[in-house]
């Protein structure tokens, strides 16, 4: 059975809208339930413009409200990624994958924690290096309450 042709008018279409730091990007089939948004932040190294992290939010496949993190490579698997809102303790996102360009730790959003992602200021993330140092990330997250609505959370 040959697969099926998608139609000449259908179309798909992009959007990005930034929010303070955060930039949502949403892509639309223009089917139903053809709507995808994931919202992400990067902190950039100023000298190679590369990302030092990203920290993406979404929805998986199966419509659970995630939160990953991608790494560099030179982590230690635990104790995974500190994630503290504001000045709340941390919670820990497990490093799920490594490969050549970095590692992705994946934190599930409950409502509580997406509640106070929503209300946050100020978020800091981090990680411990292979040699254990332990890397900080400090940032103003004051666009995440409108990012967070953009993709349904």
């Amino acid at each position: 059975m040959l697969a099926e042709t998608p139609a000449a008018d259908a179309k798909v279409t992009t959007t990005t809208t930034t929010y303070q730091g955060w930039s949502v990007q949403c892509t639309d089939s223009g089917k139903k339930d053809g709507k995808a948004c994931a919202a992400s932040f990067r902190v950039i190294d100023q000298k190679s413009k590369g990302n030092l992290l990203v920290w993406l939010m979404g929805k998986n496949a199966k419509g659970e409200k995630l939160a990953e993190f991608l790494t560099l490579t030179d982590v230690l698997i635990k104790p995974g990624v500190g994630l503290s809102l504001d000045d709340a303790e941390p919670v820990r996102a497990e490093y799920v994958s490594c490969g050549g360009n970095g590692c992705k730790a994946s934190l599930a959003l409950d409502k509580a924690l997406v509640a106070k992602l929503k209300s946050a200021k100020k978020a800091r993330v981090d990680m411990t290096r292979l040699d254990g140092q332990v890397i900080q990330f400090t940032m103003d997250v004051t666009g995440i309450a409108p990012a967070m609505a953009d993709i349904g959370f």
